[in-house]
Order: C-alpha cells, then sequence, then structure tokens
C-alpha cells in the first residue's frame, strides 16, 4: 500500500498516524524520504517521532 493511500484511509475515518522518521536524513541512492504528515490533510493527525542524534551522529 502506498503512502498516499494509507493518508487517504486515515483522513476518511479519522484515524491518527504515528510516524517514525529516526533515520529521515539518512538516505541512499539521493532518495528523499516523505513523511505522511506532509500529505494534504494529514497534518492535523500525525504525530512524528524523530531524534536529533540519529541525524548528526554520523560522520559524512
Amino acid at each position: 500500500m502506498k503512502l498516499a493511500e494509507i493518508a487517504r484511509v486515515a483522513r476518511r475515518h479519522e484515524l491518527a498516524a504515528l510516524s517514525d522518521e529516526v533515520y529521515r536524513k539518512i538516505v541512499f541512492d539521493s532518495r528523499v524520504s516523505t513523511s505522511i504528515a506532509s500529505l494534504p490533510g494529514m497534518r492535523e493527525l500525525t504525530t512524528v517521532v524523530d531524534s536529533f542524534s540519529k541525524a548528526y551522529a554520523h560522520e559524512a
């Protein structure tokens, strides 16, 4: 199931979304991470879990 489909179901049923984005800034092959909170109507329904140390503790 694609992220947009999950968001559509969440909006339709007013379901809360919990998005674990601890490794969001660590990407491979120049891929971009999309947060479900960035999709239309999902900001109010989403709680994002993030971490400062995971994104900035590694050496580039």
